[in-house]
């Protein structure tokens, strides 16, 4: 297997983030016109036909393992992608991209309590991630300075003053 440069993986990281949070300004964008289902449908040939290229000979390669895992790659397929993304354009009907994107970055969080549910003591590196998730919530709903989050909540409590 080849390695690629060290910067490579930090760059296609935030290139798949930026594609990925497209995802809730497209389907606000297009609540209008487009239904939900067909949405998720075209988005999915869109990126079948740019990726196919680079993927269709490593598939080939291992279609022992994936017919092996086929079942949980499909129901994977359909729960963790077909339906999240149905799910994201039926939101775009009536909630903004921001609002969208909040809920999403706050699903580190849930992850957490289901593990917490399920009897699971979550990692360093899971702690790590939903701290900064977290973080990144807060500062989203501040308007991008934490202290705005702070002033609002003591607003709403009846904390602040002025």
């Amino acid at each position: 297997m080849r390695r690629c440069a060290p910067g490579a993986g930090l760059l296609l990281a935030a290139t798949a983030t930026v594609v990925w949070s497209g995802s809730f300004v497209t389907s606000r964008a297009l609540h209008d016109s487009v239904p939900p289902v067909q949405a998720a449908f075209w988005r999915w040939i869109i990126a079948i036909v740019a990726v196919a290229p680079f993927a269709l000979r490593r598939t080939w390669r291992r279609r022992a393992l994936i017919r092996r895992h086929f079942g949980h790659l499909a129901a994977s397929s359909l729960l963790g992608v077909t339906l999240y993304n149905i799910l994201v354009n039926q939101a775009g009907l009536t909630t903004s991209a921001g609002t969208m994107g909040l809920i999403m970055a706050a699903a580190p969080v849930l992850l957490v309590v289901h593990e917490r549910l399920t009897g699971t003591r979550p990692g360093a590196r899971r702690t790590i991630g939903t701290a900064i998730a977290c973080g990144g919530v807060l500062l989203l709903a501040g308007g991008s300075r934490p202290g705005n989050w702070a002033y609002r909540c003591s607003r709403r409590t009846g904390g602040g003053s002025g």
